[in-house]
């Protein structure tokens, strides 16, 4: 049996159904021994309908509260109250294919392997599609240079930094870890790293798979970008001043949707925040 770690922010009014199948799907596919929820303060009816689904299929339900966290916080209270030898990382935005547990456990008898990662397919909504075009467009129109463009691919893909969205970990590979609490983006970095340099591997299953519902309402993840990336001189405020002044004309040039062109500006101004704050050493 094993625990699943659940994140959790007003997920029932920000996706709807994607987190009633989340949950459904990972409680008809793992033989579970409890489910621990970590929610960032929802306001919403997120914790009632945990409650309804774990109280209707007997199961466990451990609720830790982590308001004004990260998910870097958020992952370090769950481990701290995991049981089971192994648990599941599941991010409230992932659907697991049928048989998830089942198809990965030939991996979890190998005892060199510390961690077991889904494939992603990724699921993206009408404003999620555009929005990636239109970065794509604006890369390809300015040639990928950054220091004046508003594009900039900081962020590894999965299969290089690795993605708790749907990972499978060994318990006793992080038992003893510290998440830096100002990893709102990278924490999967950081424990994926924890677990291989003790000597495990971490190993992504093509046969275990989620459909990871992308939606681009995470602002706050530009906060943390910048703040991460200026502290490791990658970015600089002047370079983030320049990509904000100039986001305006670069994303109409591409295109003329007014929803596109505020979130590029709500982007910016949270990213140049961050930066500032990881200029004076100060995040909140």
């Amino acid at each position: 049996m094993i625990d699943i770690v659940l994140l959790t922010y007003n997920s029932l009014s920000t996706l709807g159904n994607t987190f009633k199948c989340c949950l459904q799907q990972a409680l008809r596919n793992a033989s579970v021994n409890r489910i621990i929820v970590v929610d960032g303060g929802s306001k919403d009816s997120t914790i009632e309908y945990v409650r309804k689904v774990t109280e209707k299929n007997d199961i466990k339900l451990i609720l830790i509260e982590d308001i004004g966290g990260t998910r870097a916080s958020s992952r370090q209270k769950g481990i701290e109250h995991v049981e089971t030898d192994w648990f599941l990382f599941l991010d409230s935005d992932c659907v697991l294919c049928d048989n998830w547990l089942n198809k990965v456990q030939k991996d979890m008898l190998n005892p060199s392997i510390g961690a077991i990662q889904g494939t992603t397919i990724k699921m993206l909504n009408n404003f999620s599609r555009s929005y990636i075009c239109v970065r794509e467009a604006i890369k390809t129109k300015f040639k990928g240079k950054l220091i004046f463009g508003p594009i900039e691919h900081i962020v590894a893909p999965a299969e290089e930094r690795g993605f708790m969205g749907n990972t499978l970990i060994r318990t006793e590979t992080i038992r003893d870890i510290k998440i830096p609490f100002h990893l709102h983006i990278f924490e999967d970095y950081y424990i994926k790293n924890h677990i291989t340099r003790k000597g495990y591997q971490y190993v992504i299953t093509k046969e275990a798979y989620c459909q990871h519902h992308v939606k681009m309402h995470r602002l706050r993840d530009a906060y943390y970008v910048g703040y991460l990336y200026t502290k490791t001189k990658k970015l600089t405020v002047f370079r983030a001043v320049l990509n904000l002044l100039t986001v305006i004309p670069k994303t109409l040039l591409v295109t003329t949707k007014v929803e596109i062109i505020l979130y590029q500006i709500r982007y910016y101004v949270n990213r140049l925040s961050g930066s500032i704050a990881g200029l004076i050493g100060r995040v909140r």
